[in-house]
């Protein structure tokens, strides 16, 4: 029995095969696109949303946060490697409909400083969507009658004000995602390596995705009925402090 043999590269198709059908229909760069669309990038501050009379006509704010949100949920850590996998990433190519914008343009578009302050807000919505749209898994387990010793800590009890906390130090670790990626393209430039390896950015990310994802407002409007100030347990919810004999 023969080997399996792939397409011919010199040879030409019957029928193109569209871009569309190279995507799959629960593929996470399709959140990204109607995410985007979705909002009013104007209202949120960013600039050149609708386009001017004079001059070369300029990339969309869409396009180019959309290759951001992309970036940092692929953990792509240089505005050099955006445009690098713009040219060779079938998702990218689906996202910006085979635009390709330079590394310049993409580095401009973050350094602005009214879109810095976007990009964070974009961040704690595009959580938000997620979360109500159901894509943050939220098992529930639930035991009726009986009374369980269960398997917490202090450190897991959640109060109205450790939530703000941890919300402030997420977007705070989002915040230096984008300085990391300005030393990264500075140092490149320079002929360089960046000072961080990839491995230690990959790791803060990993944990900055990880642990935003359990959505600790939800978890706190969810768990915690109105006017109660107990504290509640992020392991196992249902549980409560009992006192020690």
């Amino acid at each position: 029995m023969a080997h399996r043999t792939g397409q011919n590269r010199q040879q030409f198709g019957l029928f193109a095969t569209p871009l569309d059908e190279m995507i799959a229909p629960d593929n996470m760069v399709r959140v990204v696109d109607a995410f985007v669309d979705a909002i009013d990038l104007e209202k949120l501050g960013f600039m050149l949303v609708r386009a001017q009379k004079r001059g070369a006509p300029p990339y969309r704010p869409a396009l180019l946060l959309k290759i951001y949100i992309y970036g940092y949920l692929n953990r792509v850590r240089s505005s050099r490697r955006l445009e690098l996998e713009c040219s060779r990433n079938i998702e990218l190519m689906w996202l910006t409909g085979c635009q390709k914008p330079s590394y310049h343009t993409i580095s401009t578009f973050r350094s602005i400083k009214p879109h810095r302050k976007a990009l964070k807000l974009v961040f704690r919505l595009f959580n938000q969507v997620l979360d109500g749209a159901g894509l943050f898994g939220k098992e529930l387990v639930a035991i009726d009658g009986t009374k369980m010793r269960a398997q917490n800590s202090k450190k897991n009890n959640i109060t109205e004000e450790k939530i703000a906390k941890r919300l402030d130090y997420h977007e705070a670790r989002f915040m230096e995602y984008l300085d990391e990626l300005d030393r990264a393209d500075a140092a490149i430039d320079r002929g360089e390596e960046p000072a961080v390896s990839p491995d230690v950015i990959n790791k803060a990310l990993d944990e900055i995705l990880d642990t935003h994802g359990k959505n600790w407002r939800a978890f706190w409007k969810s768990c915690i009925k109105p006017r109660r100030k107990t504290p509640r347990f992020a392991r196992f919810p249902s549980s409560i402090r009992m006192p020690g004999r």
